[in-house]
């Protein structure tokens, strides 16, 4: 048996350096290519080998209101893909699954210090999908079945500033609940029901922005180490002699007799 296996995992998160800021808005999102082949040799003089190959990726942006250092709330989007094809020699067989999601998140964010915090965020996404099983016979139509329903999950990530705006962030799994309700080709119909435990099993990284917000240095306050100071223009190299106030003194020298 030989395996290939290439895998291309991106991520990340953007955040400023400090404490996000109140009234901004965050865009974020992350995505994710995974393909694998596989080659069955029976070992059999004249028999062909079967060739196996697997294909998933996904893209999850998503946008949404600081409220403040800790809390955002918005909408999640999400749509993703998986494909086997099949190839024993004689036949191709081709299948695949599309699927889309959206719905609202929460997230709360707990700065550690200036490089480094913790979110968690639970999202709740309503999912639609299509099955498409194309056998490769000839003379066969594709077998296609549709499903909706709704998925709830939560993931706790840890983020990593490197420049004053942005920041990675590593998820590695979570919790998760997802219903789907099947309507195969025909009349059968069936409701499937999934609960996710995926601690260590998952990690993924991603990015995003933070977009306007109220600037930290508006009016008289001012960050530790930008306090406002007066700055001399005058010329230290020419001597200027201080006004004095009050009256002018009378001269103290005396008539001299001739």
């Amino acid at each position: 048996m030989k395996k290939v296996l290439f895998a291309v995992l991106a991520a990340g998160v953007v955040s400023t350096a400090q404490a996000q800021k109140a009234g901004s808005i965050l865009v974020y999102g992350d995505a994710s290519y995974n393909a694998a082949k596989q080659t069955d040799d029976d070992g059999l003089p004249g028999t062909p080998d079967v060739i196996t190959k697997n294909r998933t990726w996904n893209f999850t942006p998503g946008v949404g209101y600081q409220f403040n250092k800790n809390w955002t709330v918005g909408l999640n989007f999400g749509i993703s893909g998986t494909q086997q094809i099949i190839d024993n020699g004689v036949l191709t067989s081709n299948n695949r699954i599309r699927e889309i999601q959206v719905g609202p998140f929460v997230r709360y964010t707990t700065p550690i210090n200036r490089t480094f915090f913790v979110f968690q965020q639970i999202n709740i996404s309503y999912l639609n999908g299509k099955r498409t099983n194309h056998s490769g016979a000839p003379g066969v139509a594709d077998v296609i079945d549709t499903y909706n329903g709704f998925g709830i999950n939560w993931m706790p990530a840890v983020g990593v500033n490197f420049t004053k705006y942005m920041a990675l962030n590593f998820g590695f799994g979570g919790l998760g609940y997802e219903k789907k309700n099947w309507d195969f080709d025909g009349p059968a119909s069936r409701v499937n029901s999934n609960f996710m435990f995926t601690f260590g099993q998952q990690f993924h990284v991603g990015i995003s922005a933070n977009l306007g917000g109220k600037s930290r240095t508006h009016g008289h306050h001012a960050e530790p180490g930008m306090e406002r100071r007066h700055i001399d223009t005058s010329d230290d190299s020419e001597d200027v002699a201080p006004k004095t106030k009050g009256k002018k003194s009378k001269s103290n020298s005396s008539d001299i007799d001739e």
